[in-house]
């Protein structure tokens, strides 16, 4: 019939109940509008949903289409299992995308069970996918969806995909589309923020922005390599595609909300076709934005210690410059008594957590010789084995007491590869506490060395990290090689390379 809604949502994990919900009400504005953004679509009464999610599973060739009966999904990787979906997906529709974009020789990749079989893949729903289809779902809508991943790094070709998705949905006599772009913008927009402040953070939101609000899609082709790369987004593809399926149309818009409360930019935004409109709201995010700001307001001001993101910070997207400067040194590891402090506070932060659901509050002269900033991450092994691990590349927080507070939170509820640790878990851990230097750019692989430095890789947008001195990665190779493999970056294409230092305290 045609295409009835067309949108764009965040998908921080803190907006799902259970998770990191000490922090949630700094997001009560993103939160609000998402729940009336869901409303609006399933007034429209769409038929399927196409989602375009940076975390669904990537191919680096060409773009990936989940063409499989059903697929599911849980929150677990966040500490929240209960969370769990499982939608159909529109087949039908699938074939008729794959066959129109073979004829247009567009590097569209069918993903289905043949293929899973024979490369022993798992796909599963992300959560760029999980958080829209929660808020769609307690809506009351429940219809089948198309679910495509990112591909290569271009941004006229996500273009394009969205006039080829147009051109289908609107061949279908008998069904309604609504069109789904899920992805934050800037992660660089506050030094509280995930991966620090840049300039560039705001200059990319600003002008994202107001592209959505024109729905020019040309004009993201503005964006130099630099602006995106030190934006630190990850819904540019998505937006993209979302737009591209906009071309031509005749269309009311309505921002719900923009704001950024952890650093990183949650834009909420629908478009209608024009003889629709948003009028019907009973209630708009910019009634209960005066509210939510004072609650927001009063919960930055609380002088107990919050987690500000659930974010996985071995993803880290980019490097800048740190608060402090380290001197280039080799790393050294401590001797347990040297430790005590660092390993005592990720141990009781990590266990005041999993007994009482608390983050801990420190006191002021808690800890005096860890008052200076500095980027920390936080391991967690139990058995020998890793159980969690949680950092920034960047210091975060005003002390390194409170970055291992938040991160040993984190390491242990939120890393997306484990389940959140129980209680029955506790006695069985081993921390580690790693206190980085500032990274620092080099001209080769010939300058790492696996047992002193941490390696960073970085290509469009994308990267990975690596710490130092980590048990069987005894070479430069495999040490690249685990960092590309992190960041999705084959190492063919010649990332940039940082190196940094790290104090490692170990029990």
């Amino acid at each position: 019939m045609s295409i009835v809604f067309w949108g764009l949502c965040p998908h921080p994990p803190l907006l799902i109940p259970g998770i990191a919900d000490c922090a949630k009400e700094k997001a009560a504005i993103t939160t609000a509008s998402f729940k009336q953004w869901a409303l609006k679509i399933k007034e429209q009464k769409p038929d399927r949903l196409i989602i375009m999610s940076p975390h669904a599973p990537a191919a680096s060739s060409a773009v990936p289409i989940f063409s499989l009966a059903s697929l599911s999904g849980s929150m677990q990787r966040f500490g929240c299992p209960e969370v769990f979906y499982s939608v159909d997906c529109d087949t039908a529709f699938i074939e008729r995308l794959s066959a129109l974009c073979r004829e247009e020789n567009f590097p569209l990749l069918t993903v289905n069970d043949d293929l899973i079989k024979q490369h022993n893949l798992e796909v599963s729903l992300d959560h760029g996918t999980l958080i829209p289809l929660h808020f769609l779902k307690e809506a009351g809508l429940d219809v089948p969806i198309v679910l495509l991943g990112y591909g290569p790094g271009y941004t006229e070709l996500y273009i394009q995909l969205g006039k080829l998705i147009k051109k289908v949905a609107e061949e279908d006599n008998e069904k309604k589309t609504a069109i789904i772009a899920s992805g934050d913008l800037s992660h660089r927009l506050l030094e509280s923020g995930p991966y620090g402040f840049s300039p560039y953070g705001l200059k990319f939101d600003e002008t994202i922005n107001r592209i959505l609000d024109s729905a020019e899609a040309d004009s993201l082709l503005s964006f130099s390599h630099e602006e995106v790369n030190e934006a630190a987004q990850c819904g540019l593809y998505s937006i993209a595609m979302l737009l591209g399926s906009l071309e031509k149309e005749e269309i009311c818009t309505k921002r719900f909300s923009y704001e950024a409360p952890y650093g990183v930019g949650y834009s909420v935004v629908g478009y209608l076709p024009k003889n629709v409109d948003f009028n019907g709201d009973k209630d708009s995010a910019d009634n209960v934005e005066a509210d939510d700001k004072k609650k927001a307001a009063s919960e930055k001001n609380s002088t107990s210690a919050k987690i500000s993101s659930p974010l996985n910070f071995m993803g880290c997207k980019q490097v800048g410059t740190a608060k402090v400067e380290f001197s280039d040194l080799a790393s050294s590891k401590n001797t347990k008594n040297a430790l005590e402090p660092h390993l005592e506070l990720a141990r009781r932060s990590v266990e005041n957590y999993v007994l009482n659901g608390e983050c801990l509050s420190l006191k002021e002269d808690e800890y005096p010789t860890l008052q200076s900033p500095a980027a920390v991450f936080v391991t967690l092994k139990k058995q020998g084995q890793l159980r969690g691990c949680i950092g920034s590349l960047l210091p975060i927080e005003t002390s390194q007491a409170k970055e291992i507070v938040r991160n040993a939170i984190l390491a242990c509820s939120q890393d997306p590869r484990f389940p959140a640790v129980s209680a029955e878990e506790l006695p069985q851990l081993q921390y580690q506490v790693y206190v980085l230097g500032e990274p620092v750019k080099i001209r080769g692989p010939q300058e790492l060395d696996p047992k002193r430095y941490g390696v960073i890789v970085r290509k469009d947008g994308r990267s990975g990290v690596l710490l130092p001195n980590l048990e069987g990665v005894d070479s430069i190779d495999m040490q690249l090689r685990i960092a590309c493999q992190k960041g999705g970056i084959l190492p063919e294409e010649k990332p940039e390379l940082y190196r940094f230092t790290a104090t490692i305290y170990d029990e």
